[in-house]
Formats: C-alpha cells, sequence, structure tokens
C-alpha cells in the first residue's frame, strides 16, 4: 500500500482505508465507500479543528482492460488559515492511510 500523497490506487487497499475513516466517523454522518457503478465520488469530511477534507473515490473502466480505482486526498478546505490545524489533521490522516 502506498501512502505517498494520501492516495492509494489499489482496490483492496483503497477499501481498507475507506474502512478506517469510516470506524474513525463513526458518529458523524459519513458513510464513504467507493462508487456503487462506474464513477468517481467526492467526500467532503469536516473535522472538528474548522478544517474539511475533500476525500475522491474512484472506480472506473474505461474498456480493454484499461480501468483506475482507489481513494484519495485531493484537498483541505478552510476558511482561515491555521498551518498548525492543517500539519495536525496530515498527521491525523497518515494513520489512517
Amino acid at each position: 500500500m502506498s501512502n505517498s500523497n494520501f492516495n492509494i490506487r489499489d482496490y483492496d487497499d483503497a477499501e481498507n482505508a475507506i474502512s478506517d475513516l469510516n470506524c474513525v466517523f463513526d458518529e458523524k454522518p459519513y458513510d464513504i465507500h467507493m462508487p456503487f457503478a462506474e464513477e468517481t465520488c467526492d467526500w467532503v469530511i469536516e473535522l472538528e479543528n474548522g478544517i474539511s477534507l475533500w476525500v475522491q473515490t474512484e472506480d472506473e473502466y474505461y474498456g480493454g482492460g484499461e480501468y483506475s480505482s482507489g481513494v484519495s486526498l485531493e484537498g483541505f478546505i478552510f476558511d482561515n488559515y491555521d498551518k498548525d490545524a492543517i500539519l495536525e489533521a496530515a498527521k491525523w490522516l497518515s494513520k489512517v492511510f
């Protein structure tokens, strides 16, 4: 499993990371999952420190045996720039991814 850039391209490893995320957010209204059909899904997860995470799940088939699947962190969303809060969120994410 690769954890560089919070990007997991192996389907099974992505499922495991998503399961870990859902366990962390057990009391929140999130049910992150791989797409049911060939598509990409975007998830915005609000953290307690005022930062939101943009997570994307993907399961695309392009034909001819070509496909792309996985889960990735696409970015941080925040109202006020707080470098320490962003670093704290990134450290927390490294435990999940």
